[in-house]
């Protein structure tokens, strides 16, 4: 299993950062089940959790002691097949950033 998720994480990462570029930052650990990106320069964090929603996936946005902390999106990529990882990375930015 630990082969199957590291291509599997491996796949989805290059395909993020090949859709994305550079309004994506992604922390990649080298173990576990999940990646999380950060989008550059976002402010409204409402319109994307409604987005999310209504395509049904679950984006939770946090505050830190009354300020915004930066929109993160936690991804697993545990479920993703090394040949879909650049079709969801695709869905994932027009769903985000169109």
């Amino acid at each position: 299993m630990r082969r199957l998720y590291a291509e599997r994480r491996d796949a989805l990462a290059t395909a993020l950062r090949a859709t994305f570029g550079d309004k994506l930052t992604l922390e990649v650990p080298p173990g576990g089940m999940h990646v999380i990106g950060r989008l550059s320069h976002c402010r409204n964090t409402a319109v994307l959790t409604e987005r999310a929603q209504r395509a049904g996936l679950n984006l939770l946005s946090s505050c830190i002691i009354g300020r915004s902390a930066d929109f993160a999106l936690l991804l697993s990529f545990t479920n993703i097949p090394v040949e879909a990882a650049r079709r969801e990375a695709h869905w994932l930015h027009d769903l985000l950033l169109s």
